[in-house]
């Protein structure tokens, strides 16, 4: 979203997985979207976040990826050999602190250390033709963070998959390949993206 809003010249289709526009939090933020975007905050703290997902030979990060808990998908998609490489992955040197600052730049750069062109952006309207694909079952997100999208993408097509978890393209990949690939073909006309 922000970069189609920020640059427009290099973003002629955008499409969207379990991620709304952040301009429309504060109008469709509840009180359910708060408790369940508690990790946020906690991700707020300095090494807190870091020592307990990477504790217990990482049984954090794995709950959020196993099927049966709370931001876990809904339906097995992850093996256990995707588990053990995500592992991997996660426990290499910085990788933990890289992963969790995006939340913390987050909600510094939407609070006390504000970016002027990241707040002008929010409030840019989207032109380009918009895929916006929200999970009905999202232990992270409300898909009513996405009302009223047509405020600032007035060319919006917005779908919410019943029964999904966070984890869209895993837990229903056909579906979102053909919701995609509709999408694309149908907006084929403006799919080429100008150079820089």
């Amino acid at each position: 979203w922000m970069v189609a809003a920020m640059h427009p010249e290099v973003v002629k289709q955008l499409v969207t997985l379990a991620a709304p526009h952040l301009g429309l939090w504060s109008i469709n933020g509840s009180a359910e979207q708060q408790r369940k975007g508690y990790y946020v905050m906690m991700f707020q703290y300095p090494w807190v976040p870091e020592w307990t997902m990477l504790n217990n030979d990482l049984a954090a990060l794995e709950d959020t990826f196993r099927t049966g808990s709370r931001m876990g998908p809904k339906t097995a998609c992850f093996s256990d050999e995707e588990m053990e490489w995500y592992k991997w992955a996660f426990s290499q040197p910085g990788t933990a602190t890289a992963s969790i600052n995006y939340y913390r730049a987050l909600v510094a750069h939407l609070t006390y250390a504000p970016i002027p062109e990241m707040w002008q952006a929010m409030r840019r309207r989207i032109h380009m033709p918009v895929l916006s694909v929200m999970a009905g079952a999202d232990g992270a997100l409300e898909p009513n963070l996405l009302n009223q999208v047509e405020a600032v993408a007035p060319n919006c097509e917005f779908h919410v998959l019943p029964g999904v978890s966070h984890w869209v393209p895993c837990e229903q990949p056909a579906k979102v390949n053909e919701l995609i690939d509709s999408f694309l073909k149908r907006h084929a006309d403006t799919a080429a993206v100008s150079r820089l």
